[in-house]
């Protein structure tokens, strides 16, 4: 099984005079991250960002990929332990 990982997260962007900065997109905007036509590049998507110190996750898959279950699940099991982490962090 392919599981694609893309993090966006703290970057030197939009300090001094650099080349590039970064767009904050109001709730209405969005912007796909591959095009409509283009299939996805692994079974799963795994798609993390973080902004002001706040992570965001998201997981992608196709709706008719065998083991539903089994993938939500991972996907629940994924959330409780990025939260515990994080908790044990802050705690630190």
């Amino acid at each position: 099984m392919e599981i694609f990982f893309n993090y966006t997260g703290y970057q030197l962007l939009g300090r001094g005079s650099t080349l590039l900065q970064q767009e904050n997109l109001g709730a209405s905007d969005y912007v796909a991250d591959i095009g409509v036509d283009t299939g996805r590049p692994a079974l799963l998507d795994v798609l993390v960002d973080v902004d002001d110190g706040c992570s965001k996750y998201k997981f992608l898959y196709n709706r008719y990929l065998k083991h539903q279950e089994k993938v939500q699940r991972w996907v629940s099991e994924c959330q409780q332990l990025v939260a515990a982490l994080e908790s044990k962090i802050s705690d630190g």
